[in-house]
């Protein structure tokens, strides 16, 4: 029988670091919807596992991204969420100026004395990809594969559910807490603590129970999901749906009126941030705050279950404990999966 991590491996700093290197910086990772960035001068900024990140629509209509920092003195570039009409980018600490392709433009009172170092000076680049309604970035351009080859069977499996673009956006939500990331790739990955820590999800599920499976090469984890006739999940996000969760921060749930994307990222070894984003369809007002709440609830209860697990693994008193082979075979694959990446570089 396999047992899980050792408490090491959730709250050592140095565990934490490589995880970063090897796992988080050639890893895809959800930036926003791309309304957002829809039209020329449009902007999205955030900070994804601690790098500084903007993608901006140019003039000639190509989505790009960057690192958001001046390659002057380290300054954040963009700081409000999103935006739009910008056809630049300044720096607040000292003006120097970059055109909408990054490149360096202007450096107030440096005459000419850079030259031509000035072309080598522009914004680091990062990749961008938009699926499904979604803009995803990855930090580093010399590793890791192509959108396509990292999402895999993801995109077919949820090819017969309504996306973004013929929903109505609702909004975004953000829920943060002191515990380790792969505590909530853990739990997220089992039915096990469904009817425990989720009971209204366990009921509004036909038969209280889900049935979980893997593909690409178990990488994601995903559910069918039926709801039944009490619980008001049907009424809000229909009678059938799919749960999935990409390696390493990606979450989506899907329905007849539902889509929700979420990112689930952290900076160190005992903080996360879970991102979300809805769209419903066929909901009333009402209907549609219900829903988004309900979605946030479901959260927050994952969050405050693995924010006490995280606790006693740091406390140092958790020795390794068996997984059931039914009911939490992913979490071990999950768990091996971090193992090899981390050991032996695959």
């Amino acid at each position: 029988m396999v047992n899980t991590l050792e408490a090491d491996w959730y709250v050592d700093s140095e565990i934490y670091a490589r995880e970063r290197d090897r796992i988080f910086h050639p890893s895809w990772w959800l930036m926003g919807p791309s309304h957002l960035v829809s039209n020329p001068g449009d902007y999205l900024c955030d900070r994804i596992c601690g790098w500084p990140v903007f993608v901006l629509r140019s003039q000639d209509g190509k989505l790009r991204a960057f690192l958001n920092v001046c390659r002057h003195r380290g300054a954040t570039l963009l700081t409000k969420g999103y935006g739009g009409g910008i056809n630049s980018v300044r720096c607040p600490y000292h003006g120097w100026l970059y055109d909408d392709h990054g490149r360096l433009q202007n450096t107030p009172k440096f005459g000419e004395e850079l030259g031509d170092e000035k072309k080598s000076l522009s914004l680091h680049q990062i990749d961008v990809h938009v699926w499904n309604g979604l803009v995803f970035v990855k930090i580093a351009r010399d590793k890791g594969v192509g959108f396509d080859e990292w999402l895999g069977e993801v995109s077919g499996l949820c090819a017969d559910f309504p996306g973004p673009s013929s929903l109505d956006y609702y909004g975004e939500f953000t829920v943060e807490g002191e515990l380790n990331w792969k505590t909530y790739c853990d739990n997220t990955v089992e039915g096990y603590h469904l009817n425990l820590i989720h009971p209204r999800l366990g009921t509004a599920l036909a038969g209280g129970d889900v049935q979980l499976f893997s593909v690409n090469d178990g990488r994601s984890v995903a559910f069918d999901i039926t709801h039944g006739a009490s619980g008001g999940a049907r009424e809000a996000r229909g009678a059938k749906g799919l749960w999935v969760y990409h390696f390493p921060g990606l979450q989506l749930v899907l329905g007849d009126k539902i889509f929700k994307a979420e990112r689930v990222e952290s900076n160190n070894s005992n903080h996360l941030r879970s991102i979300n984003w809805a769209w419903y369809g066929e909901l009333d007002e009402a209907a549609k705050h219900e829903a988004f709440a309900w979605g946030k609830q479901i959260v927050e209860e994952d969050f405050g279950i693995c924010a006490e697990v995280t606790r006693n693994l740091r406390a140092g008193v958790f020795t390794p404990g068996p997984l059931s082979p039914s009911m939490e075979k992913h979490v071990a694959r999950f768990q091996q999966i971090v193992k090899d990446i981390l050991l032996n570089g695959e």
